[in-house]
């Protein structure tokens, strides 16, 4: 498949020279295909990172690759079982050669073919996994069983032109490697005398018969140019729907299956290499078709707890010992904000999890070893943690009463507690009381007042609904808040709340407060007023309610400013009417002429 060097473009113009592999596809592959021809680029397919990365591998790495690709061979297939010998197993004696300008030289020695190939990638500066997947796709060693000793011969395709039998010369495993090496060393030297040209559009044919046409190619690089001067064709639709297989007429495979063998054995020829648990995760997240594309960086290790990363060009896979490998989506709110955070270092640590999306309102979530993420349209991306986060949960998560939060957790509150804002309330915590979901005009209540900094405190309990008029009260370590859709949300507490509990609270004879405790009256005492009356509390007195007739004719004689004073007493009815006691005197009613008298002590 590759001419014998020509240097200048006219040259190769002229004698252009293509392996018959070049138009016959390969048997099918037994690979568990991971790559899609589909993804082929013809303008870009491989990196010339990854094409001259001459300590991609060791021998002993290509060792361990080949016996993994061919576990048994079976020269029982063959005709002369003596004539073969899978690579695996190959060794040959190596050709002296003297150092150029392209590779370092090369010492006469015996050796197996994965240190032939480890040795001329290094002295030449080319990949060890593009020299095993050009052995592949020229003569199909890497996974062949049975292989006879012709295919040695031509191992690379060097020297092999279409039109001629193959040159001698070059015959041989060692000389089709360090040839085919050099070559592509000479290539990249030399980018102005050929043909394909990195940097420019080309035209590309789709097959050796210029009938079958081509199309236009804009090569990005001189890794993709080398190998379109070593096999000057692009698959055409039909082989690229073939995927190892056959196309039409006018297809050919040799660089489709370049594209195909790198990526399926190595992982993306344009990205980096994926290996270990980052690399199952990205396999399992579809490779370069999944949201991350392809890697754009080597695995990092040393992070915080032996943990590693890499990057991609659409995220992150981290993993640690503790937590696995998990993916983060870049230029996602949820990856931006974590990385705000320090990444694994700040109070979230690892990932615990993949992204999660489809939540309410299209949000999206992710966990972490300390806490979670959670992101919508509507809403920035938040952490929940610790007791608040059970709290939510417990609630339902993003569905449930507050929505998403809004805000990040706030510690060092009062009494060591901590509060965190959501969409439709917060959810406050402490050592003292718990953690409780606070919201609506009740929750407006007591942020108004001052939340735990405010005489009720903490919440103890959460909001109960589906009380009288469908109202709703929730409870705190400094009183109650009740509300209903008439009176609005109130606090009760002390001896008032004592009082008014104590006559069945709102479905007493006061029903709800309709405004706040009013206190510093006559005598140290405090008022609240009810929709059917008030209560008074005085040192003196205790807590009472007045309501009807005679709380009509208290206040008119001046309420706690009268001369009567407080209520000592709850109102008492008998048939003929009622009465009430007070400080200094009392007030009676007459059901029979609805008249009230006040009576002095």
């Amino acid at each position: 498949m590759i001419r014998v060097l020509k240097t200048s473009f006219a040259a190769l113009a002229t004698m252009a020279v293509v392996a018959a592999a070049l138009t016959l596809a390969p048997a099918a592959s037994d690979e568990a295909q991971a790559a899609s021809a589909w993804d082929f680029d013809a303008g870009y397919i491989i990196s010339d990172a990854n094409f001259y990365d001459s300590n991609s591998m060791t021998a002993g790495d290509v060792q361990s690759f080949l016996n993994a690709r061919v576990p048994n061979c079976e020269a029982w297939r063959d005709s002369n079982p003596r004539d073969v010998t899978c690579l695996k197993d190959y060794s040959t004696q190596t050709t002296a050669k003297p150092a150029d300008t392209y590779c370092s030289g090369y010492p006469s020695q015996r050796q197996t073919a994965a240190q032939i190939i480890d040795g001329v990638a290094r002295s030449c500066g080319i990949s060890q996994k593009v020299l095993l997947v050009t052995l592949q796709k020229e003569n199909a060693l890497v996974n062949h069983t049975w292989p006879s000793s012709w295919r040695y011969q031509t191992a690379m395709g060097y020297g092999c032109p279409d039109n001629a039998a193959c040159d001698t010369q070059y015959f041989g495993l060692f000389n089709q490697i360090y040839r085919a090496a050099w070559q592509f060393k000479y290539y990249a030297a030399h980018p102005n005398s050929y043909a394909y040209r990195a940097g420019q559009n080309n035209y590309v044919q789709w097959n050796p018969n210029a009938a079958c046409g081509g199309s236009t190619v804009y090569i990005r690089n001189q890794a993709t140019a080398s190998l379109y001067i070593y096999t000057p064709y692009q698959p055409n639709n039909a082989a690229k729907n073939a995927g190892y297989g056959s196309g039409d007429d006018c297809s050919s495979y040799g660089n489709r299956n370049f594209f195909l063998w790198y990526s399926d054995w190595f992982g993306s020829p344009t990205g980096y290499a994926t290996s270990g648990a980052i690399g199952a995760k990205y396999t399992a997240l579809g490779r370069e078709r999944s949201y991350l594309g392809p890697a754009v960086s080597a695995e990092g290790s040393g992070l915080r707890g032996g943990g590693a990363y890499q990057v991609f060009v659409g995220g992150q896979i981290h993993w640690s010992p503790a937590t696995g490998a998990h993916a983060t989506k870049g230029g996602s709110a949820i990856q931006s904000f974590w990385a705000g955070l320090n990444w694994e270092n700040g109070p979230l640590g690892y990932p615990a999890s993949d992204e999660i999306v489809g939540l309410r309102g299209n949000g999206a979530s992710q966990v972490f070893q300390n806490g979670q993420v959670h992101w919508s349209p509507q809403t920035p991306a938040r952490m929940t943690r610790g007791a608040i986060q059970d709290r939510w949960a417990s609630s339902g998560w993003e569905s449930g009463q507050v929505g998403y939060p809004v805000s990040n957790e706030t510690t060092g509150l009062k009494d060591g507690g901590a509060t965190q804002q959501f969409q439709y309330g917060r959810i406050t915590w402490s050592p003292q009381t718990g953690t409780w979901i606070t919201r609506g005009a009740i929750g407006d209540l007591w942020v108004e007042i001052g939340r735990e900094e405010s005489t009720l405190r903490y919440p103890t309990s959460p909001e109960y609904t589906n009380l009288s008029n469908a109202g709703s009260a929730q409870v705190y370590q400094g009183g109650q808040v009740h509300w209903s859709p008439t009176t609005g949300a109130h606090l009760t507490r002390g001896a008032i709340l004592t009082a008014w509990a104590g006559s069945g609270y709102e479905r007493g004879l006061l029903g709800y407060p309709v405004a706040e405790e009013q206190t510093g009256l006559t005598a140290g005492g405090a008022l609240q007023r009810f929709q059917n009356g008030l209560y008074t509390w005085s040192p003196q007195s205790g807590a009472h309610s007045v309501h009807g007739g005679i709380g009509d004719a208290w206040a008119a004689a001046g309420g706690t400013q009268g001369k009567l004073g407080y209520p000592v007493s709850e109102e008492t009815s008998s048939p003929s009417g009622a009465r009430q006691q007070f400080q200094n005197g009392s007030i009676s009613w007459n059901a029979t002429n609805n008249t009230t008298s006040i009576a002095l002590s």
